[in-house]
């Protein structure tokens, strides 16, 4: 993998969107990443390793930290990484989760985090992002770990050397390098045999374990010790069912007389039950006779008044007419009361109009009157409209005036304070030079304070996490140890159990499957569980991955440790150099820097300030002369408006003692004559309408009075014909015998009621003469025959039944003991040889399992053994560059004898130190001598993997501090190997805050510190590398 150009936004200390194009290197390998401690050196690394995984380059640092504090709540914090992988060339975005403002009301909503992966190998376009290869957080990183072949974790330990991690390959144990090593050569084929040839012993033996229990099963179901005795058993078995079949012959026989005599008593009992119904349904018949007679002189009635509808018609339209008539009446009458109501009020109107003349005379004065008074009114608004100017110029001059005393006397006062202000800063700017010194003092202690405070901090949290790892240790070799004891109980119970399968599945009252009895006297029993196979299974499976966790944890609690050791170095030199100053916390002397700072900023901004303070002061008393001469012209000025002010108002008073106050302005006067006309025009138009109104009403009311005695005539006429119509009605109800009208209304049927009534009667008739003819009939068929007892023969059948039903399950019961016989027996013979072939296989297959898994005297499995090989070479190349940097004294060796029998062996490493003649582990290196055994170590890895099929690219390696830990001729050597290593092409990054790098590397990318975020920028130049390696050109 090879960085080509990364992005970040709102990431850590940058603020903004920073852009960093490693193609500017060109063809240099080597840069440098530069800055100040805490100016974002790290988080170059941290932004790479998000992009990838999701993680930081440190794995203390969680993503949501990540985030910048400077940028704006607005900006989203997002990394864009662009890298090669080979030819093919890749893009990565990744944004973590955190807030954002809402894009409606108030408040902070969650952002959920978002990745994509793109493949633009065929793009040139920075702004063309190529095609989606994966989306979503989790798959991105699945889609990374395929394409670099490293977890994130295996990442930090050999591609990207993270700042106080960068031993962690070097000090791995043989587990955990193994796994690295692994993804390294892709020797994960090897791992698979192993697997394979462990799982096949345990295959194996899990099936011969099985094929002895199946056997001990088989025999327990069956009840026997022997295959001859299961055979005797069967041929008594053969005789009983003989037995069976002839007494199952004649109990059929029986059983079908006694269904015979049933089914005839059947037909017998069917013939009586229909005599009874028959009986039953012509009592009915007879029963309603009375009513259906009833309901005949009822439809005769009905019939009757049918016939007299035509009369009744009549008679009721004749009725019709009449109250019609008499309603017309009604209505003409109280018209003409309204109408004569009518004619009164018009006549009161019309008098009234009348009397009202002297109102007229007196309107018509009134609009003469306001018709003078146009003109005066007219001369007071123009009057009023110029008081209010000459009132607006009075004002003026005041303010004028006013104004000018006032800044007459605020620029006295200014000119006093400006003067004592510059006696006071000449007294400040003289002390800057004594609080620059106390301000560089101040931070530098407040500095070395941060640190101490952090590492601090950082050691708490590492003891935590020690005290953590070694719980966890302790915890994971306990439940090993009870894992390991449980499977080896489960296992003894399981051969004990077998004999009790059987026993289990006797019920109280069942025939035994073998012997038929139903009593069990003493049945086989186990006074443990029977263990779940499945529960011995998981077991089997759990133990390797116990084994597992706790070599982790063992691990995990020595780098923990190692940790805490370099905090409290780091914890000490900071107390060394704080001195005196140890007690005083960061708190105390960040409020002395802040305050030194502030004083110091005074003192700078009163030199600053001196220049424009004098050329204020000679502003200001140009002002003051200048102010003093125009106030003398604003006093005339204000004398001779309030002169003409107070003339004008005398004029105004007299006009408004011959104007109404009410009608002081033309729209007041138009508003009253507009008023009074209206009133005289309103006084004419009632008296036209009035007279108009009494002409119409008069003449409505003799129409009425017109239509009023046509409407008597035709009540007259309309009672004579409606009288006429009801006595030849009540004639014809007479004759048709109905005593009076209701009688008639009482007979009165619809049409449908009427057709229902006849088919009633009908139907009744037919079945009256039905019911007769089958009572006869079925009476005819019963005569002489003798009802049956249904009872006792159902009980007589139903014993017969049960008999022939007990002899088919003795025989069924007695033909599956047999058949379960013959398939024990089938069963145990095979079995038996099954058993013998898988025995002999386990022999060969099991040992070769444990060889390859690594039990063996040396504890190396197959894939460590093939491991070992390519460790030796990787160790070859390292110890070249560890000779070169550590002046011949160091070698790296791979450690061949076992020095923990509990644990796995054969990739622990050694470190020869030639002063000692000695071997010794490398976890007794010093501070300096792991940071250059774990640098010859990287590039070792990147040189050999390469040069294997099927290795994974080492292309970029990057290196976070360590080389403060080194003197200027270790530090000299330490270059001249990494040069080799450029020789090939690789890119190494390295981060330091050391000011002799800048003089060996020739790239460097600058980072600058400031208060509101850090900036990144590519610097080349020669250096002294580039001149070395030019000479060694």
């Amino acid at each position: 993998m090879k960085p080509l150009r990364l992005v970040m936004q709102a990431f850590g200390p940058y603020a903004d969107r920073q852009e960093i194009d490693f193609r500017q290197l060109g063809g240099r390998s080597l840069f440098l990443i530069h800055g100040q401690t805490g100016a974002g050196k790290t988080s170059i690394l941290d932004a790479i390793c998000f992009a990838l995984y999701g993680e930081s380059s440190g794995s203390f640092r969680e993503p949501r930290t990540l985030r910048s504090d400077h940028a704006p709540p607005d900006v989203p914090t997002e990394v864009v990484f662009d890298f090669s992988v080979g030819a093919e060339r890749y893009r990565i975005k990744r944004t973590p989760e955190q807030e954002r403002p809402r894009k409606k009301g108030e408040g902070m909503t969650r952002v959920p985090p978002e990745a994509t992966l793109w493949r633009r190998s065929d793009i040139d376009d920075d702004a063309d992002d190529g095609t989606v290869l994966a989306t979503q957080w989790m798959h991105v990183t699945e889609q990374v770990e395929q394409l670099l072949g490293f977890r994130c974790d295996q990442f930090r330990q050999v591609v990207m050397l993270p700042q106080y991690q960068f031993q962690r390959f070097l000090m791995a144990n043989s587990t955990e390098r193994q796994r690295i090593l692994e993804v390294l050569f892709s020797t994960g084929f090897y791992r698979q045999i192993e697997e394979a040839l462990k799982q096949s012993a345990v295959d194996v033996r899990r099936r011969c374990e099985d094929l002895a229990g199946r056997t001990g099963f088989v025999l327990a179901q069956a009840g026997a010790e022997t295959v001859e005795e299961l055979l005797g058993r069967q041929e008594t078995l053969r005789r009983r069912a003989s037995e069976v079949d002839t007494g199952l012959t004649a109990a059929a026989a029986r059983r079908e007389l006694v269904d015979r005599q049933l089914r005839e008593a059947h037909q017998v009992d069917k013939v009586f039950a229909e005599l009874t119904e028959a009986q039953v349904r012509y009592a009915e018949a007879e029963t309603r006779r009375v009513e259906i007679e009833m309901l005949e002189q009822r439809l005769d009635q009905a019939r009757r008044a049918e016939a007299l509808r035509d009369a009744e018609t009549y008679c009721r339209q004749r009725r019709q007419e009449h109250e019609a008539a008499l309603l017309k009446r009604t209505n003409f009458a109280a018209q003409q009361e309204r109408v004569l109501e009518a004619k009164l009020a018009a006549e009161r109107a019309l008098a009234a109009e009348q009397a009202r003349e002297a109102e007229h005379e007196l309107v018509r004065r009134e609009i003469a009157r306001l018709e003078a008074l146009t003109g005066k009114i007219g001369e007071l608004e123009q009057g009023t409209r110029d008081l209010s100017g000459h009132a607006q110029r009075v004002t003026q001059v005041t303010h004028d005036r006013n104004r000018a005393q006032e800044e007459l006397r605020e620029c006295s006062r200014a000119l006093r304070q400006h003067q004592k202000d510059l006696v006071r800063m000449i007294e400040l700017s003289g002390k800057t030079a004594e609080w620059r010194a106390q301000v560089k003092e101040l931070q530098r202690l407040h500095k070395i304070a941060d640190d101490l405070a952090e590492h601090q901090g950082r050691l708490k949290m590492q003891e935590h996490a020690l005290e953590s790892a070694e719980v966890l240790m302790r915890e994971t070799k306990k439940s090993l140890n009870e894992a390991k004891k449980r499977f080896e109980r489960l296992q003894e119970q399981r051969v004990k159990a077998q004999s009790t399968v059987l026993a289990k599945q006797l019920e109280r009252g069942q025939p035994c499957p073998v012997c038929g009895s139903t009593r069990h006297p003493a049945p086989a029993h186990f006074r443990t569980a029977v263990p779940d196979e499945q529960e011995i299974a998981a077991l089997q499976e759990e133990l390797p991955r116990l084994e597992k966790t706790q070599d982790a944890a063992v691990q995990e609690a020595g780098q923990v440790a190692q940790r805490v050791a370099i905090t409290k170095e780091r914890i000490a030199k900071c107390l060394e150099d704080l001195g005196a100053q140890r007690k005083t916390s960061p708190a105390v002397l960040a409020k002395r820097l802040g305050e030194a700072q502030a004083e110091l900023d005074k003192a700078k901004a009163a030199s600053e300030e001196q220049g424009d303070l004098r050329r204020t002061i000679v502003d200001l008393q140009a002002t003051e002369t200048r102010l003093a001469g125009e106030l003398p012209r604003l006093e005339e000025i204000f004398i001779e408006a309030s002169t003409a002010h107070g003339r004008l108002q005398e004029r105004i008073a007299g006009l408004e003692k011959d104007i109404p106050t009410t009608l002081r302005s033309l729209e007041a006067l138009s508003a009253a004559l507009a008023m009074s006309r209206a009133r005289h025009e309103a006084l004419k138009t009632a008296f036209e309408h009035a007279s108009q109104n009494h002409d119409t009403v008069v003449t409505a009311w003799q129409a009425c009075q017109a239509q009023l005695d046509g409407a008597e005539r035709e009540v007259n006429e309309t009672r004579a014909r409606m009288d006429t119509a009801v006595e030849d009605f009540m004639e014809r109800l007479r004759e048709a015998g109905f005593a009076d009208d209701a009688a008639y209304q009482g007979a009165r049927l619809g049409q449908e009621e009427c057709a229902r009534l006849e088919q009633e009667i009908h139907a009744f008739r037919n079945g009256q003469v039905a019911a007769k003819a089958r009572f006869d009939h079925v009476a005819d068929a019963a005569r002489g025959k003798v009802r049956p007892d249904l009872t006792a023969l159902e009980t007589d059948a139903a014993n017969a039944q049960t008999e022939v039903n007990g002899l088919l399950e003795e025989r069924a019961r007695a033909g599956e003991q047999s058949r379960q016989i013959d398939s024990s027996v089938n069963e145990l013979k095979f079995l038996q040889g099954e058993q013998a072939q898988m025995e002999a296989q386990l022999a060969i297959v099991g040992r070769v399992a444990e060889v390859a898994n690594g039990k063996n005297i040396y504890g190396i499995t197959l894939q460590r053994y093939v491991l070992a090989a390519l460790l030796e070479d990787v160790l070859a190349a390292a110890s070249h560059r560890l000779r070169l940097m550590s002046r011949g004294r160091f070698d790296l060796q791979r450690a061949t004898e076992r020095v923990d029998l509990r644990a796995a062996g054969g990739l622990d490493l050694l470190v020869y130190d030639a002063h000692t003649g000695t071997t010794r582990p490398v976890q007794t290196l010093s501070g300096g001598e792991s940071f250059l055994a774990s640098l010859s170590l990287a590039m070792g890895l990147a040189d050999v993997v390469q040069s294997y099929a099927g290795g994974i690219r080492l292309e970029t390696i990057f290196i976070d501090e360590g080389f403060d830990s080194l003197d200027p001729e270790t530090l000299e050597l330490a270059f001249q190997a990494l040069g080799e290593l450029l020789k090939s092409g690789r890119l190494v990054g390295l981060i330091s805050h050391v000011a002799e790098l800048t003089e060996l590397v020739p790239a460097r990318l600058e980072i600058t510190k400031g208060k509101h975020g850090s900036h990144a920028r590519l610097v080349h130049g020669e250096t002294r590398v580039a001149r070395h390696a030019a000479t060694q050109a």
